[in-house]
């Protein structure tokens, strides 16, 4: 028996795309729990003159996102902010990770970025970012004199339900799983086991030190998370998502080698 833990908002992406490397059904697998889902943070330059979504938003310009791929979470949330919020956006392909996307940022080269708090509070922290907002609808703990998307911008009902839709996938988080048909016994050993590892306080406390925070969620409602990334998607909803990541044009640019890109653009 395998246990694995796992990216599942990425893996919810690949499945709704397409992606052939995804021949799996996220719906379908055993789920031991979330470890934790943490929210995607908006940055800009140190010197950018945006400090605000409302001021991103009035500034029509063409937005310059650094990203990994066009199904990397630094992709995906560039591309959802981009499409709610009807910004001229070109999303630049070609990055090793955050990092270097980060720094592409800092020096002017790209205008924005989208990264989980984690590494956005660690590139706040160093003057490298400035965070316009949450991506989601509670705030991040990093960043609690920051508003959320849902505050800082008036959107519509289709411009709700874009953001809605990637804040609902991001719910699933990091997810430890396992595969179909463990026996009840067993299983229930094993969950049993994951919750109270997983509510240890010196674990805890280590994730809190290296800024990995563990927010334990239980199998039934890791699981209906799931169903809903995945298995609750209408087939008007899947082509609008598609659309969206520009994953249903043929020519879409793949992640390339360091040190070149890919672009994408999108207008809102």
């Amino acid at each position: 028996m395998q246990i694995s833990l796992s990216n599942g908002t990425s893996a919810a992406f690949a499945q709704l795309t397409g992606d052939q490397a995804a021949r799996f059904d996220l719906a379908k697998f055993t789920y031991l729990s979330t470890v934790g889902a943490p929210p995607g943070l908006w940055l800009v330059g140190p010197d950018s003159p945006i400090r605000e979504v409302e001021q991103a938003i009035n500034a029509r310009m063409k937005w310059r996102w650094a990203s990994s791929g066009a199904t990397s979470g630094l992709g995906i949330g560039a591309a959802f902010t981009c499409e709610a919020l009807k910004l001229d956006c070109h999303v630049v392909q070609g990055y090793k990770g955050s990092a270097d996307a980060g720094l592409a940022v800092t020096r002017g080269e790209m205008d924005a970025l989208y990264v989980p708090e984690s590494s956005a509070n660690n590139f706040v922290k160093a003057k490298q970012n400035w965070a316009l907002a949450t991506i989601s609808r509670t705030k991040s703990r990093f960043f609690p004199d920051r508003p959320t998307i849902f505050e800082a911008a008036r959107m519509d009902p289709d411009q709700t339900w874009v953001m809605d839709f990637l804040a609902n996938v991001e719910k699933l988080g990091r997810i430890l799983i396992a595969a179909p048909g463990i026996p009840p016994a067993r299983l229930a050993y094993l969950q049993e086991a994951v919750k109270q590892t997983l509510h240890d306080p010196q674990l805890i406390a280590d994730g809190e030190k290296a800024e990995r925070i563990i927010e334990y969620l239980d199998p039934v409602s890791t699981h209906r998370n799931a169903v809903a990334a995945v298995g609750s998607v209408t087939p008007e909803q899947k082509a609008r998502v598609l659309k969206i990541l520009g994953a249903g044009n043929s020519a879409l640019p793949r992640p390339t080698a360091h040190g070149s890109t890919g672009e994408i653009t999108c207008a809102g």
